[in-house]
């Protein structure tokens, strides 16, 4: 059985420049120029494997898609004991949300801020198959000490948005990120052995309202708690 996505966006340039794609298509440099394995006399053998023999790394990329960051996005973050935080896209119009410390409860710490990206993707699947949000480590690892994805489990069949949570380490001195347009955001890794196979379509906003409509997917909610599960429970019983 082959697993099938839709992404759907209402956005020209996001549609040409910024697709959601296989992950095999974002390996990193490092990687693609490091050689499969090194000379090296002085180790018993005289040869070393390097990170290409690591089944581990490349099952990762062979296995999952990517949700690329859509848009140059400059983040300032204040030092350690401020709450100042600004952000800008250079595309003018993409847009963050954010969570108060009341709804983290006692996880998010004075020193740590947060973040929630709004994807201007949408993605739909007539399978009720899992895909697992995880930070792409091997793509950005000199973030990786103020930046953090936080990983989750969403489910195409019944939620539609890509929304990235993350959250940003305050340090001792003001920091400013400049992340690039293209890298990668997000592993999307699929909890299923079958393939997996996507589209993208250029819609206008009505179609694109339409179809989060049509399949229950919006993000409003019509039930303090429960909604997700209670809607999919909507959903089987035909309402």
């Amino acid at each position: 059985m082959t697993i099938h996505i839709d992404f759907l966006t209402g956005d020209t340039d996001i549609y040409q420049f910024s697709k959601i794609d296989y992950a095999m298509n974002f390996l990193p440099d490092w990687y693609k120029n490091l050689p499969a394995k090194n000379y090296l006399p002085e180790k018993p053998g005289g040869v070393r494997i390097t990170m290409k023999g690591c089944l581990g790394l490349r099952d990762l990329f062979k296995r999952s898609l990517i949700i690329p960051l859509w848009s140059d996005m400059n983040i300032s973050l204040g030092r350690i004991g401020t709450d100042t935080t600004s952000w800008a896209f250079a595309d003018r119009k993409s847009d963050v949300e954010l969570h108060t410390r009341e709804d983290y409860g006692s996880f998010i710490g004075e020193n740590t801020q947060h973040l929630k990206l709004v994807s201007p993707w949408y993605g739909f699947s007539k399978s009720d198959v899992g895909f697992c949000f995880v930070q792409p480590m091997w793509n950005t690892v000199k973030y990786s000490d103020i930046l953090h994805v936080l990983p989750g489990i969403i489910d195409f069949k019944y939620q539609a948005g890509t929304n990235v949570n993350i959250l940003l380490s305050r340090k001792p001195e003001n920091k400013v990120l400049e992340l690039k347009h293209g890298m990668p955001l997000v592993h999307l890794v699929p909890l299923t052995e079958e393939k997996v196979k996507i589209k993208h379509h250029f819609v206008d906003q009505k179609e694109l309202n339409k179809k989060i409509i049509k399949h229950q997917m919006s993000s409003s909610h019509l039930g303090f708690l429960g909604w997700p599960n209670r809607l999919k429970k909507l959903r089987k019983n035909g309402r």
